[in-house]
């Protein structure tokens, strides 16, 4: 069985930033910081991200998995090319997860909506180095 697990209220205690707060900085509704501060909703990679940023903390120490990679640290990031009018393609995150079961449902539902999904398997200590526009 996996476990999300978040250090997200931890760290904006220490920035003195209420759920609201963090929440319009970031973009996403307050009901989703408390979801994501209580374990029950993995964020996209782009919004782990967007909150570390504003946490000022490394991504791997607000949010990590426990399961069968806990000893690895792996992660599963689903993306797909999606093909925009007068834009050419852009790659979309459609989810990151710890563990093939979930990534395997994640890659069904990018082919439900008609994408092709990939998927690259990443140490989370790694994610800091990833760059998001």
């Amino acid at each position: 069985m996996s476990a999300f697990v978040t250090r997200m209220k931890t760290y904006r205690e220490k920035m003195n930033l209420t759920q609201e707060e963090l929440a319009g900085r970031v973009g996403v509704r307050r009901e989703t910081i408390v979801r994501l501060e209580k374990g029950r909703y993995n964020p996209s990679l782009k919004l782990a991200a967007d909150i570390s940023r504003e946490l000022q903390a490394p991504i791997e120490a607000v949010f990590e998995f426990e399961g069968r990679n806990a000893g690895r640290n792996l992660c599963y990031i689903i993306t797909a090319d999606i093909h925009k009018e007068n834009c050419g393609a852009e790659t979309e995150i459609f989810g990151v997860c710890d563990n093939e079961s979930d990534a395997g449902r994640i890659m069904e539902m990018v082919r439900e909506k008609g994408y092709t999904p990939a998927v690259d398997r990443v140490e989370m200590n790694q994610l800091s180095d990833i760059r998001l526009r």
